[in-house]
């Protein structure tokens, strides 16, 4: 469990209703960040990831850092036709110990997340088996915290008298602690935070997204800053430009069931 600093305490029947807060990244610092994910040789996910790492370092002081995300386990040659929902959940533990430089983080990551992908069709409730970690109602098993990039490409349907696109429900739930998004859209990079209310204020979820916003800024400037060097924004933020219009047209991962 990450232990985050929270407005409230962890209710024992949580409801599971959300908050979210989403920024459009500006071009320059997309630019900046896809050019320092081709210098190391690694993927936009594995660069945005770690950046999410440095982040919770900075909340919870926790050198060991375990995150879940989401992954389309479609690996053998066989299942790319199959129609259905091929979604498996991966946990990924890094270790942050020795204040290591951003570069430095981004070799841990990439080794661990290439680790994961080797055993990406071991379906996660067998984990959870196999582990069998302390159950509790409040929050899920082996991560309470999640990050996902989606880059599926997203188009309308069109047939003969009919006109197809996606739709956002407004039923938004979130079973984690802390759930961080990034979308690739045609306007640019979207980051999304969600949080549950029974957890946090409205405006210290956007205080966060301002944070990891600010570290995405320093270390597409200075890749080389050490974790226990990061900067990040005393005043509070204002207002983001509003984003949620780019996520309409978007599947937006909210939901990991257990």
């Amino acid at each position: 469990m990450l232990k985050l600093p929270t407005d409230y305490p962890r209710p024992l029947n949580p409801s599971f209703r959300s908050l979210n807060q989403s920024v459009l990244l500006s071009d320059e610092l997309s630019s900046s960040l896809r050019s320092l994910a081709n210098q190391e040789g690694v993927t936009l996910f594995i660069t945005m990831l770690a950046a999410f790492y440095c982040l919770l370092y900075r909340y919870t002081g926790q050198q060991d850092l375990v995150l879940g995300s989401p992954i389309v386990s479609r690996s053998r040659p066989e299942a790319e036709g199959l129609i259905g929902f091929f979604l498996n959940h991966l946990v990924l533990r890094v270790d942050l110990s020795g204040n290591p430089s951003f570069r430095q983080l981004l070799d841990r990551v990439r080794t661990v997340t290439l680790g994961a992908y080797t055993h990406q069709d071991v379906p996660f409730e067998n984990l959870v088996e196999e582990i069998q970690p302390e159950r509790n109602f409040s929050h899920m098993p082996l991560f309470n915290v999640a990050f996902a990039l989606q880059n599926a490409p997203s188009a309308e349907l069109e047939i003969p008298g009919l006109k197809l696109s996606g739709f956002r429900s407004g039923q938004d739930m979130i079973v984690l602690d802390l759930l961080c998004i990034i979308l690739e859209t045609k306007q640019g990079l979207v980051a999304s935070l969600s949080g549950p209310k029974d957890l946090y204020e409205a405006e210290t979820i956007r205080e966060m997204l301002s944070h990891y916003k600010a570290v995405l800024e320093e270390v597409a400037a200075r890749p080389d800053v050490n974790l226990l060097s990061f900067t990040l924004p005393s005043e509070t933020p204002g207002d983001f430009p509003d984003a949620t219009a780019l996520l309409n047209d978007r599947f937006e991962i909210q939901q990991f069931n257990f």
